[in-house]
């Protein structure tokens, strides 16, 4: 059976090891990628590296080298319903900073009473 080419769709490897925060497995996947994928990074700020699974996961998931703006080149999955690409340090981040849904809604009810012009009579 022929060896899978990395970057290609079907790619699929179980590495034990596979730690997508630690630096050396940054540096050897970039180092193992092929010109092209090196090439669509430079024009694209990501390419795929195919599927990997990590400790703790149940299951592969296509992992991506992306290049995030605050913290340099990083090896992500897709967040999200919508599987955005992003950098999972700074994902993680964003959903720390955000308020809890009950707050939130609370906001937004104030909101709405605070846009509420004067002297217009309530329409209930």
């Amino acid at each position: 059976m022929a060896k899978p080419i990395p970057g290609h769709i079907g790619y699929y490897t179980v590495e034990p090891l596979f730690d997508p925060t630690d630096l050396s497995t940054i540096v050897r996947v970039l180092l193992d990628m092929s010109w092209w994928s090196r090439r669509l990074y430079k024009w694209r700020g990501f390419v795929s590296i195919g599927e990997r699974q990590p400790k703790g996961f149940t299951a592969p998931v296509e992992f991506f080298f992306y290049e995030c703006p605050n913290c340099g080149p990083v090896l992500t999955n897709p967040h999200g319903h919508d599987e955005r690409i992003e950098c999972t340090p700074c994902y993680l981040k964003a959903l720390r900073s955000h308020p809890t849904t009950a707050t939130s809604t609370e906001t937004g009810i104030a909101r709405a009473e605070e846009d509420t012009p004067e002297g217009v009579p309530d329409a209930s």
